[in-house]
């Protein structure tokens, strides 16, 4: 978990791409709670991390997750093939 705002996208992603075989391939989705703006450079720097991005997914989360993160939430799901 990340918490402020200084450079906090940079950070996240490499946070995401520490905890990753980067040998394999993956699966990237973002979502991001009225957040667009961050969550697209979250999935630049992101797959500039990960050698072999097959597939990244940007969306806004759902009211059942941003009542809980509030906006400016940033979430990443990843998923190794």
């Amino acid at each position: 978990m990340i918490f402020g705002r200084r450079n906090r996208v940079k950070k996240f992603a490499k946070y995401i791409a520490k905890r990753l075989d980067l040998s394999r391939p993956v699966r990237l989705a973002i979502g991001h709670g009225r957040a667009a703006g961050d969550a697209a450079a979250l999935a630049e720097a992101l797959n500039a991390l990960i050698p072999d991005v097959v597939d990244c997914y940007v969306t806004e989360v759902c009211a059942a997750f941003g009542v809980h993160g509030g906006p400016g939430m940033l979430v990443v799901g990843t998923l190794e093939r």
